[in-house]
């Protein structure tokens, strides 16, 4: 009689073969999202070579090459990797603290607000930004997760919450110098930042309350955002001219 390929304690073609799709689906949808990042970043900053543009091009460009890495990582390490899905945590939240502070100075110039007489805003909007990301990073990094300290993520959690909410209270509040159809679609992209914190907190909940890993959808979800948000501001930019 023949052994199988079970006698071996190997995995069988079906099952195996799902899982590389699944890889190559998730590297896919990553290394389309890095493409859309990159051109829409070069197209705002030929179509608008002043600050805004070049600013569009240096965020979508860190966030491109972090979907080259994720689409990376994804063909080398496969899709449930608990390995690589803290390489994919880290990745995404590096390239949040890298190109969230920018955005919010992205944000400002769109609105019309200049730099000499709003020193606060251009100093202070980058620096909450950047305290939001760090505080979720730091939880990450530290492996802190709802089920094993409620408490210690619930309080950063808040602190972090509280600051995004006074974060989006002063951009919105800013003295636009734009038409308002201008304001009306620049916040629009703003408001979109909302769903973010959303995502999050729902999947950490998930994850607090049954064993079901919700990494994979979060990432999906995260993907479709930073397309829209940073590349379709980007291509805002580059088609207001």
């Amino acid at each position: 009689m023949q052994p199988t390929p079970q006698d071996y304690g190997a995995v069988a073609g079906p099952p195996d073969s799902h899982h590389r799709m699944r890889t190559m689906a998730y590297a896919s949808l990553h290394a389309v999202a890095a493409g859309w990042l990159l051109i829409t970043g070069v197209s705002a900053a030929f179509a608008e070579p002043t600050r805004t543009g070049g600013l569009a091009l240096a965020v979508n460009g860190v966030a491109g090459l972090a979907y080259v890495l994720m689409a990376r990582n994804r063909l080398f390490w496969g899709a449930s990797s608990a390995e690589a899905s803290a390489v994919r945590t880290a990745v995404r939240s590096v390239d949040w603290l890298c190109t969230f502070p920018p955005m919010q100075v992205e944000v400002l110039l769109l609105l019309g607000v200049l730099p000499g007489g709003n020193v606060l805003e251009f100093a202070l909007l980058p620096a909450l930004a950047a305290v939001v990301v760090g505080i979720d990073l730091t939880l990450r990094a530290a492996f802190v997760e709802v089920r094993n300290a409620p408490l210690l993520w619930g309080a950063a959690q808040l602190v972090a919450a509280t600051l995004f909410v006074v974060q989006l209270v002063l951009l919105t509040n800013a003295t636009p110098t734009v038409a308002a159809a201008d304001r009306s679609t620049t916040l629009f992209f703003v408001y979109l930042w909302c769903a973010y914190p959303v995502v999050s907190f729902v999947a950490d909940g998930v994850r607090w309350g049954t064993a079901f890993d919700t990494e994979l959808i979060e990432d999906v979800l995260f993907t479709l955002l930073d397309v829209v948000s940073k590349g379709g501001l980007a291509a805002y930019i580059a088609l207001r001219n």
